[in-house]
């Protein structure tokens, strides 16, 4: 009896174990899996969270760094961060415009601040008198491209590249 005990308990260890092997080879490979970290960029001094990101196709990536009150410029191909556009209060939607080359940065305090992308520096700051946060760049960046700023309520204004 002792002995088919001992023969009972090794072949439900054995099912056991080989099934948990069948459930980990049946698991997706690396590459079809939809998000893979593969390296992080350090961005020291920065502290809170991160809200929108902007692109300019090129190089750049800019993120609004909304608990640091900045916008944060990074060079993908270096991998570095290459500068930080600060004084912007939780900034909130980061808009690049390849047409005008001008970065538009959202505010939640009611600013859309308007930046040229070469240099970096303010070109304009407007006040919409409520939260920007939504504000957005219709496609395709054209000519007619326009930045809507919203509240939860209703459009406030709409302003054009050429306005800048």
């Amino acid at each position: 009896m002792k002995n088919v005990c001992q023969i009972v308990i090794r072949f439900i260890l054995i099912a056991g174990f080989t099934a948990q092997v069948s459930a980990q080879e049946k698991s997706p490979p690396e590459s079809s899996r939809p998000l893979v970290l593969t390296e992080a960029i350090p961005l020291l001094g920065v502290q809170g969270r991160f809200d929108h990101f902007g692109f300019d196709r090129k190089n750049q990536l800019f993120v609004a760094a909304l608990g640091n009150n900045s916008v944060e410029v990074i060079d993908i191909g270096a991998r570095t961060r290459v500068h930080s556009i600060t004084g912007i209060p939780n900034p909130q939607g980061v808009v690049y415009a390849p047409e005008t080359r001008k970065l538009f940065a959202a505010s939640s305090e009611g600013q859309l601040y308007i930046y040229d992308a070469a240099t970096l520096e303010l070109v304009k700051a407007i006040d919409f008198h409520g939260d920007v946060d939504n504000s957005v760049m219709t496609p395709p960046i054209s000519a007619s491209t326009s930045v809507s700023a919203t509240t939860k309520r209703a459009p406030l204004d709409r302003l054009t590249p050429h306005e800048c």
